[in-house]
């Protein structure tokens, strides 16, 4: 596996966790704070402390989807640059046979009879080398 596509397979698989954690902040899985807080003894401002939970749960909302979106910019950008590796690649690949075939048809074609001669016959009309 190239080292791009290992990066690749790392922003998926954050970016699926990120997507499960933002599942779970929007479906409600942290559960209200409500009723009696036994726990801090006498306590009357379960009201206000409902409330500032629900902005934080709204906060954490937000912030898990704009680090989502920007999950999906870089994770776009990588699939892009590695299409473009991809197809280099390819482009060079397919080059270099069309060169080497070049090459092998040249050195078939210098065997032929009159090859000797031809190219002295162009030499000789063009200035030759």
């Amino acid at each position: 596996m190239l080292p791009l596509e290992i990066q690749i397979d790392a922003m998926t698989n954050l970016r699926s966790n990120l997507v499960m954690m933002r599942e779970s902040v929007k479906t409600g899985e942290f559960k209200d704070v409500g009723g009696p807080l036994v726990e801090f003894g006498a306590f009357d401002k379960s009201g206000m402390l409902r409330h500032h939970h629900s902005l934080a749960h709204g906060l954490m909302l937000e912030t898990l989807e704009a680090v989502a979106a920007s999950i999906d910019v870089f994770y776009n950008a990588l699939v892009q640059a590695q299409n473009a590796f991809d197809e280099t690649d390819q482009r060079t690949a397919d080059d270099l046979s069309t060169y080497r075939n070049a090459v092998a048809q040249l050195n078939e074609s210098s065997y032929l009879p009159g090859t000797d001669e031809a190219r002295d016959r162009y030499r000789d009309n063009n200035g030759g080398a």
